[in-house]
């Protein structure tokens, strides 16, 4: 995935993000509410995936854009208040 942020007009900058990387989040994460990029952080196997905080950040943007998460606007509020994700539970398969 490519994610492409505007600092100002003819200005930004993009990131790489790793197709395995935004599957790794999405399965371990997948129908839990409020989630942070602390979550990701603390998670043991997140290593293999993922090598910084900008890197979960864009992971998330990934998952809103592609309606795989939410921002949780409520638990969001505030100047202070890392934002919160709702990551959608997985789909179930039809037998």
């Amino acid at each position: 995935y490519l994610v492409v942020s505007y600092s100002a007009p003819h200005t930004g900058n993009f990131s790489i993000v790793a197709s395995d990387a935004v599957s790794f989040v999405r399965e371990r994460f997948a129908g839990k509410k409020g989630i942070t990029k602390h979550d990701i952080d603390n998670h043991p196997a997140k290593a293999k995936y993922i090598k910084g905080t900008f890197d979960i950040l864009n992971i998330f943007y990934v998952l809103v854009a592609t309606k795989q998460a939410s921002i949780d606007r409520a638990s969001s509020k505030g100047a202070i208040v890392p934002l919160h994700f709702n990551i959608k539970p997985k789909k179930k398969k039809n037998s």
